[in-house]
């Protein structure tokens, strides 16, 4: 039966992903911040943050979002002008790899985890030597979401600058109006995606109409506003009215269409409802349910060795991210699709109450979902960014 939002169930899956977010804050001093995770990810990592920013502001955590976008501004680069991809106090590297050993090891999650202290720095490369390409783009919308949630004109006339940077900052990667980004740059950052990515452009686009909204204001001209909505949809919409992950695969990812259907990219040109029915019927879903984020697999060339390595190479494609199946179930309420909210709630609400918390990827097998794990990692949980989404996806 399809839960209503007022229902015990869905009250406590709300009341849940509240918590699993909270347990995610670190106090130091007077300042509380919020980390990706409480293991592996047990940094402030920038990208996770931005997504979590609205679902903070809607949970009355005003200051949080201030004083971390605060914190992040004061750490862009002071020279290229791409935000950090992270900011610890402990290496980010080596927290992984600590939880990579506990992990194989068996040692408990709390046995050696450093909290943070004011010692932070920041790191800006991966281990691709590239930066979070799209942490600018996301930054800038936590920016502008803030200011409109909380009309902080101080804030934004302070940060005008800022918010100009991060967004110039694509100027130099633009190619006949669609940004051209560097391998393992994106939140798929286990693929190369090299070149031009649906998932970019579009998060760039979205600012540009966010910007507007916000500041009254056009960072580019409306031609150009709308010759880039144009080229989006030539150069990534398929023949199924979805879009491709990248302009050089036929791949599709379900990210991308999802943020699309939630911005209203596709309004007035397509109709929303029947992209949306596509890609319920599309290989990323099975009977309903958003089994997984790519289809098909991408080929191995693509994928990093570090993932491989420890047994991740379908970190971006077969695997359920909790961020995605929330906005998935957003998304289907939006166009009354109790058939999808249905099929989440009994897949999803009784495995998330039973582990008493949401966590981070998830393996879809014989109609229910398993938190990810081999001999060297699991998911991490509780995880920020799904417990935001899902904050945000239940009325």
């Amino acid at each position: 039966m399809n839960q209503s939002s007022n229902s015990p169930i869905t009250k406590a899956i709300k009341e849940l992903a509240v918590t699993s977010l909270i347990q995610n804050f670190e106090t130091i001093g007077d300042v509380t911040l919020v980390t990706a995770g409480r293991n592996q990810f047990r940094s402030l990592w920038v990208r996770d943050f931005c997504f979590c920013v609205p679902a903070l502001l809607k949970l009355g955590y005003r200051k949080i979002v201030k004083d971390q976008l605060e914190l992040i501004i004061n750490h862009i680069h002071p020279v290229q002008k791409y935000a950090p991809r992270t900011l610890d106090s402990f290496p980010t590297k080596l927290r992984i790899l600590l939880n990579v050993f506990k992990t194989a090891m068996r040692l408990p999650k709390t046995w050696l985890s450093p909290p943070l202290t004011w010692r932070l720095k920041p790191e800006y490369l991966g281990e691709h030597c590239t930066p979070a390409f799209d942490s600018n783009i996301l930054l800038a919308l936590a920016i502008l979401t803030y200011v409109e949630e909380s009309k902080d004109k101080e804030f934004l006339n302070k940060h005008s600058t800022v918010l100009e940077d991060l967004m110039s900052f694509y100027q130099a990667f633009f190619e006949n109006h669609l940004i051209y980004q560097p391998a393992f740059s994106d939140w798929q950052d286990s693929v190369q995606r090299r070149g031009f990515s649906s998932y970019i452009n579009l998060l760039f686009w979205v600012a540009l109409k966010k910007f507007y909204h916000v500041t009254g204001s056009n960072f580019v001209s409306k031609d150009f506003f709308h010759s880039m909505h144009h080229h989006i949809i030539q150069t990534f919409l398929n023949s199924d009215q979805l879009l491709k992950t990248a302009a050089h695969l036929n791949h599709i990812s379900i990210d991308s269409t999802l943020l699309a259907l939630n911005h209203d990219f596709f309004d007035p040109v397509f109709d929303p409802y029947r992209i949306w029915q596509s890609l319920v019927h599309s290989p990323l879903f099975q009977d309903g349910f958003p089994y997984r984020t790519t289809y098909p697999n991408y080929p191995k060339k693509e994928i990093a060795w570090t993932v491989r390595l420890i047994g991740l190479s379908h970190y971006h494609d077969e695997l359920c991210w909790s961020w995605l199946i929330a906005l998935t179930y957003k998304i289907a309420q939006k166009f009354s699709d109790s058939n999808v909210t249905r099929r989440i709630e009994q897949i999803c609400f009784p495995v998330f109450l039973d582990e008493k918390n949401i966590g981070e990827i998830y393996t879809f097998k014989n109609d229910t979902i398993h938190p990810w794990k081999n001999g060297y990692l699991e998911s991490e949980r509780p995880f920020s960014w799904g417990a935001a989404l899902w904050v945000e996806a239940i009325p």
